[in-house]
């Protein structure tokens, strides 16, 4: 299970994802007493982290303005969401 574990975190490092730098991070500093290297890892999952949300809300505001939005005469007009209907009463 421990090896099984420890393969799984490399993997995971390997591939900068933002909670096994974090966890890394975590480790080097507390366990390991190696901040210089605790820090590094967490400056990465920090990074990683806002790369992540910059991407997710990029997508949030391109999906928003596909589906509230249509081009109508060169402009663009408000399309009330159908859920906002029922929800309304």
């Amino acid at each position: 299970m421990a090896i099984e574990h420890k393969d799984l975190m490399e993997l995971c490092l390997e591939h900068h994802n933002p909670e096994s730098l974090y966890i890394e991070g975590i480790n080097q500093y507390f366990f390991h007493n190696n901040p210089s290297k605790a820090l590094d890892y967490l400056r990465q999952s920090a990074k990683e982290n806002m790369i992540r949300e910059t991407m997710t809300s990029f997508k949030n505001i391109h999906f928003d303005y596909e589906r509230y939005y249509y081009k109508a005469g060169g402009g663009y007009e408000w399309i009330p969401n159908e859920c906002s209907m029922y929800a309304s009463g």
